[in-house]
This record gives structure tokens, C-alpha cells and sequence, in this order.
């Protein structure tokens, strides 16, 4: 990577990277002895820490180097540690713990090129995490309660009584989780779309029961036949078929969404510019982006007050401003948690067709040493960048960038 780039000027580089942990369930279990095997520790259970390369730059005048072209893929997703183990708030916080350890420990990287010295520092940012892990971290007691300023279900359309609540600015480090947005913001339409009939957050009696799977049968034959997607169905061994090509998906088309949810069309369209925004790469205004989440806020609040806001919306429409500010070095669809999300099938797949299965020694290795190998970043420069052209960012979406 450092051959490929002028350094005439730059004897002082900062290297940005983004690492996370993550579980995964579901994968297969061989017929190999397992020492300590229990319900925490097994086969089906997988726990990885990783980190991606993000942006290498001047020290002094954050003229950017190298940048990577693609921060959400795979490609250079490299692996720190893979465990056959549960994801558990213990593990969660050991492991967070260790990696911290050594990033406290880094040293400087010293380069020679050309008879020049060069060094590079580096620094890491936790943001390749979901929910869940921010919720052990910050110690919060519900998944439903904000981590930011600890607002319950019950407080989160009070939008004025939110809004004074103090901030716990250590949970801004860990970034928006980009890609769990377009699925929870989804989730949230579908589900007020079930319960549109009795306008409750619950469905408490029977009737009120029948009358959710009634509508809720009804919502995914329709996104089936309309759309040929397979919305909030379980899938074996791995939670449900909602992931962020669905839903991206569902909110390219607000008008046909909106006809088929009953949900407000405009609402919708809100939700998709925001998470446009969030995701595009690009770096974002944080004052126009807050006015513009604040007033989605109040439409929400307005059209379904009856619906409590989801804790992962209300992180995104009342906490987005602060957040996109604290991490303003690098854009926030770049610290995006995408890559170590796609990494998990890798590791099913290269076990089963590229490892050997005479131990679990020795299977583990070639997994680890394949991992390492399709990531490497100077391998990976030398593939050929993407020709696809991406979507086009919505005007609205447009007006919220820098």
C-alpha cells in the first residue's frame, strides 16, 4: 500500500481504521473433538473481532494518501481473533477489553521509502459494532432504552422531554450502525403497519392478535408478489429474512411501500432520505441533518403517537446531530459495521471448501490464513475496482452533505 503512494511531502502519516466484534449462530458442527464444549462454547456458535483499513493521511494537513474504495466490503476486512463461542455480555466485554489493551500498547510504524523515513500512527475507531454490543458497553438495562441519554419506550415521542435529557457523550464513539438502521427503521413500518387496525403499540386481547397476523399475512403476500421479497419470516438457524438489501429495497420505492403498508407516505420518504444519508460515504452536514431528523421526528410523533419510537430510531432523529459531530474526521457511512456482517458467511464457506478437515487445528489455520489473504490490502489493490454505478443520492439526501 505505502509503494503505491507519493510521500514526498509526508513524513508524519495518521492511518485511520475502524474495528468491531461480532456473534454468529447457526454455523456447521463437525465431527472434531471440541475441549470444553458447552452450551457457551461450540461449533454452531462463532464470536470475531475485526478491523478494516479506512483512510491513510497527512498527519499535519489531513491530505488524505490512500483511501479505501471500498470500506463496506469485505476486501480488506481483517481478522483479529475468531472464537467457537456465544456472544454474552462477558465475552462482549472481555474481548473489547483486550483489543483496547493493545491498541493502548500500539507504537508508531516506521516506514523507508525511497531513503526517507516515514511514520505512521495509528488510530482505531470502535464503530463496527451493533446494538447490542453498545448496550453491554454502556451498561444500559433494556434494549428498548436509549444508550445515549437512557429515554424509555414510554418517553421517546415526548420529543421536548427527550431533548433536555443529558447525553452520555462516551456511547457517540461507537457511531449510528448504518447498515442495522435500514433494517430497524423497516421493522418499525412493518410493525406499525400490523397494528394500524387497533392504533396500539401491543396487541393485548385475542382479537387484537388475529387481527395483526391477519394484517400481517396479508403485508408480506403482497411485498411477495409485488416485490418478490420475503419480509420479517424466520430463517433456520438464522434469525429472519430482513437484512439491508430488503431493506433497501423496501424504501426505494416509498409511494408502492406506503400503498401496501398503509404507513404515511411522506414519513417513508423521510426514512429513506436519512438513511441514504447515512450510508452514502459522503461526509454529512450535522446541522442540516439534525433539523431535518427533528422535524421526521415530529411528522412520526404526529401521524402515530400511539406507536412508542423504537430506540433505534430515536438514537438517529434525536441524537444523529451530536453523534455525525463527534466523529466528524471520517464520514459515517465509511465507519459502517457492513463488512464484519458479510465476513460471517465467509467463514462458513471457506471452512467448508477451503480448509482441511483432518483436525480442528489445522482447519482453524486455513481458515485464518484465507481470511488474511483476501484482505490483504495489497492484494486487494490490485483487483479491479468495482464499474457498477451506484444509486444516485435523492436531491433531499443530496442537501444534507457537506
Amino acid at each position: 500500500m505505502i509503494d503505491s503512494v507519493d510521500l514526498q511531502e509526508s513524513s508524519q502519516l495518521r492511518l485511520y481504521t475502524k474495528w468491531g466484534c461480532d456473534g454468529s449462530s447457526g454455523q456447521s458442527e463437525y465431527k472434531q473433538i471440541l475441549h470444553d464444549e458447552s452450551s457457551l462454547i461450540s461449533d454452531s456458535n462463532l464470536f470475531v473481532a475485526s478491523l478494516v483499513p479506512i483512510r491513510l493521511c497527512d498527519e499535519l494537513t489531513q491530505k488524505v494518501i490512500w483511501q479505501n474504495p471500498s470500506t463496506a466490503s469485505v476486501r480488506y476486512c481483517r481478522p483479529i481473533s475468531i472464537e467457537f463461542s456465544k456472544e454474552t455480555p462477558e465475552k462482549t466485554r472481555a474481548t473489547v477489553d483486550e483489543v483496547e489493551a493493545q491498541i493502548r500498547t500500539l507504537l508508531r510504524t516506521s516506514v523507508t521509502k525511497n531513503e526517507k523515513i516515514v511514520t505512521i500512527k495509528h488510530e482505531l475507531m470502535f464503530t463496527m459494532i451493533d446494538g447490542k454490543v453498545v448496550q453491554v458497553l454502556t451498561n444500559t438495562p433494556s434494549s428498548s432504552t436509549c444508550v445515549v441519554c437512557l429515554a424509555k419506550p414510554t418517553e421517546m415521542n415526548d420529543l421536548d422531554r427527550v431533548r433536555q435529557k443529558q447525553e452520555n457523550e462516551n456511547a457517540f464513539r461507537f457511531g449510528l450502525s448504518t447498515l442495522h438502521s435500514w433494517i430497524r427503521f423497516m421493522e418499525l413500518v412493518l410493525h406499525i403497519s400490523y397494528n394500524l387496525s387497533f392504533k396500539k403499540w401491543a396487541a393485548t386481547t385475542e382479537d387484537m392478535k388475529n387481527e395483526k397476523q391477519a394484517r400481517k399475512t396479508y403485508v408480506q403476500d403482497r411485498f411477495r408478489k409485488e416485490f418478490g421479497l420475503i419480509v420479517d419470516k424466520p430463517r433456520q438457524n438464522s434469525g429472519n429474512s430482513n437484512d439491508g438489501n430488503t431493506a433497501r429495497r423496501f424504501f426505494a420505492n416509498p409511494a408502492c411501500t406506503a400503498n401496501i403498508t398503509g404507513v404515511d407516505e411522506e414519513l417513508i420518504s423521510r426514512f429513506h432520505i436519512i438513511l441514504q444519508t447515512m450510508s452514502c460515504g459522503r461526509q454529512i452536514n450535522p446541522q442540516k441533518f439534525g433539523r431535518y431528523a427533528f422535524k421526521t421526528a415530529q411528522l412520526y410523533v404526529s401521524k402515530y403517537k400511539w406507536y412508542y419510537m423504537p430506540s433505534s430510531l430515536h438514537k438517529v432523529l434525536i441524537h444523529g446531530e451530536n453523534i455525525i459531530r463527534y466523529n466528524a474526521v471520517l464520514p459515517l457511512g465509511q465507519l459502517s459495521e457492513e463488512a464484519q456482517e458479510s465476513r460471517n458467511k465467509d467463514y462458513k464457506f471457506y471452512r467448508l471448501h477451503h480448509a482441511r478437515k483432518c483436525s480442528r487445528s489445522a482447519t482453524n489455520e486455513d481458515v485464518f490464513n484465507t481470511l488474511l489473504f483476501t484482505s490483504d490490502p495489497y492484494i486487494s489493490s490490485l483487483r479491479k475496482v468495482s464499474t457498477l454505478v451506484k444509486d444516485q443520492l435523492d436531491e433531499e439526501a443530496e442537501q444534507l452533505l457537506e
